[in-house]
């Protein structure tokens, strides 16, 4: 049977940040979205890897590539160059341009401004982890929307029905499992009322329930965890992590920073660095010098992101109107 593949699952892993470092004063929750085809290649790449990273003697030791003490060289990397140790992170993140490319999201949570908040007292993870799962869906939604019902209702219908997102996170300690499943099940599966339509509230392309891994076991987890780490760092104005950012910041489709920004955005292009300068000057030229071209944010699957500093490491279309419409 040749007929085209129409089906897709998406594993979404999310995890938390462990930077370590006492003066954070962010909460950042990250995702990637992984297409259900490229678990496998992710999987043996990360072996790999794994294979060149740590000596003979040492691998029954590895647990796992935990991105704090991966780039501090701390628990099994004890020993290892900085060097290898760095290459090995570079290697990882590269697997964020595998097939299509991984999509990434995060939301962040500014501890001390949301004391300050009506919602104080809520758990920052909390929020965190909400956000980064309506970006998720926003998403997948966007993909479940991909054809015009008015040119080819067919390829509209299946293209609604066939997205699927399975949820897994990094497990945790029993009172925050509890909240997390709590929140995922309250915006999946919304109490139903007299005055809407239940289905036009509820979040039909997730999984119909969470799920939460063991971080030593799942790939998804550890890919999630090297993201957020770098992203909480670079937020926090690390600029020694710049190299790293870097390599991220391509893939963010969505990012929140709660609560200075009311919604979560799709990221604007920033330009930076001497080799866009350069490539910018070399346009300029072939235009004749008609100025440097308008930057295009891009589709939303594979765009640049432009916020500031982190404490090793290196903004904003709008939310799509249609998910506010949903809920």
């Amino acid at each position: 049977m040749n007929s085209p593949r129409g089906w897709f699952v998406h594993l979404a892993y999310l995890d938390d940040s462990d930077t370590k470092q006492k003066t954070s004063k962010l909460q950042v929750v990250a995702g990637v979205i992984v297409e259900d085809k490229s678990f496998k290649m992710i999987e043996m790449a990360m072996r790999s890897i794994r294979t060149q990273l740590v000596p003979r003697e040492k691998i029954e030791d590895f647990k796992e590539f935990h991105a704090c003490e991966l780039y501090g060289g701390h628990g099994v990397f004890e020993g290892i160059s900085q060097g290898k140790r760095f290459e090995a992170i570079k290697q990882l993140l590269r697997l964020l341009n595998i097939a299509d490319g991984i999509p990434v999201v995060y939301g962040a949570v500014d501890i001390q401004k949301e004391k300050r908040e009506i919602y104080g007292s809520a758990d920052p993870l909390d929020i965190a982890f909400r956000i980064c799962m309506k970006e998720v869906y926003e998403w997948v939604r966007n993909r479940s929307l991909r054809f015009d019902i008015l040119k080819d209702k067919e390829a509209a219908v299946r293209a609604w029905i066939e997205e699927l997102v399975i949820m897994i996170v990094d497990d945790c300690e029993p009172k925050h499992r509890n909240m997390l499943q709590s929140s995922f099940r309250t915006l999946r599966h919304p109490l139903p009322s007299p005055e809407e339509v239940p289905v036009g509230h509820r979040l039909p392309h997730f999984h119909d329930d969470m799920f939460f891994g063991d971080s030593r076991y799942s790939i998804g987890i550890q890919l999630a965890d090297l993201c957020s780490y770098f992203i909480a760092r670079h937020l926090d104005g690390d600029t020694d992590i710049a190299p790293f950012y870097e390599m991220i910041e391509p893939h963010v489709v969505y990012e929140q920073i709660y609560p200075d920004q009311a919604d979560f955005k799709t990221p604007t292009p920033q330009l930076k660095g001497l080799a866009n300068l350069l490539a910018l000057r070399a346009n300029e030229t072939a235009n004749e010098k008609q100025g440097i071209p308008e930057l295009q944010s891009g589709n939303g699957d594979n765009s640049s992101r432009g916020s500031e500093g982190s404490e090793g490491g290196d903004g904003s279309g709008e939310a799509s109107e249609r998910q506010k419409a949903e809920g």
